[in-house]
């Protein structure tokens, strides 16, 4: 509405729309500085490309932890490390859900959770939500998890996707 209402009529450039994206996150009622966007505008307009993420886990049945390992792996001649949230899921077998967003502040990326049991499945950008190119390295199992148990066709579909190596299986 910013944007519109400001510019009604007139040529504009990005720069404009960038400042009225700013101007609406300043909520003068909140006691806190506005958030800040250029990072947004600087990996998906002015700069090229976009992530590739190459991801990987594995679950340490002594320690009940799971190690999730994430790397961009995009050209970086042309972009830098994307900061861009990402959606992650995991689902154990005793029902314990992580459903959080994850935003990467280096390459490569390593973090870890604590599980009761064996994760039933792990996703990564979960229901597509950020535009990018996924290499998911894990097992058949949790592709077959993913697509039997997920409650996102999206996920179900990504599933199927990721299963298709597998076919002679």
């Amino acid at each position: 509405n910013i944007y519109i209402t400001k510019n009604q009529f007139t040529s504009v450039s990005t720069k404009q729309f960038i400042d009225a994206v700013n101007e609406s996150l300043d909520d003068p009622a909140k006691d806190r500085t506005p958030m800040d966007m250029k990072w947004f505008f600087d990996e998906w307009i002015y700069s090229a490309g976009q992530p590739e993420y190459k991801v990987s886990y594995r679950f340490d049945e002594n320690s009940k932890e799971l190690i999730l390992n994430t790397e961009q792996v995009q050209r970086m001649d042309t972009s830098s490390v994307f900061k861009t949230p990402v959606p992650i899921k995991i689902v154990s077998k005793s029902g314990t859900i992580f459903n959080e967003i994850m935003t990467m502040d280096k390459n490569p990326f390593t973090v870890s959770y604590k599980l009761d049991d064996e994760p039933l499945y792990v996703l990564f950008n979960r229901g597509n939500a950020v535009l990018c190119k996924l290499y998911f390295d894990k097992p058949k199992k949790d592709w077959l998890n993913q697509w039997h148990y997920s409650d996102d066709a999206i996920d179900k579909i990504t599933a199927l996707y990721g299963m298709k190596d597998l076919v002679d299986d």
